[in-house]
């Protein structure tokens, strides 16, 4: 197999989410990863979000993944955040 550069695959992401309150949302997303080594597949995974807004700047997620596809991991849990200058 060779390498090959993708640069202009684009990844994608289609979510959809429910907020039950002002300070918190679910979501549900399948992502696709696109792969840089030919004749792999691209890695899909799809990811579970809980979302839940400290203040209005700063709304830290807690996500776990499931590997939809043999080239992504089976599954993953994590922590981030989005920062939101005012």
């Amino acid at each position: 197999m060779t390498a090959r550069a993708r640069s202009s695959s684009a990844a994608w992401e289609l979510a959809a989410g429910y907020r039950p309150s002002s300070r918190d949302a679910f979501e549900i997303a399948p992502v696709n990863r696109p792969t840089r080594v030919a004749g792999f597949e691209d890695a899909r995974e799809l990811v579970l979000r809980w979302i839940h807004a400290i203040c209005r700047a700063w709304p830290p997620q807690r996500y776990g993944t499931a590997g939809l596809t043999a080239t992504s991991p089976h599954y993953g849990v994590g922590v981030g955040g989005i920062f939101r200058f005012p």
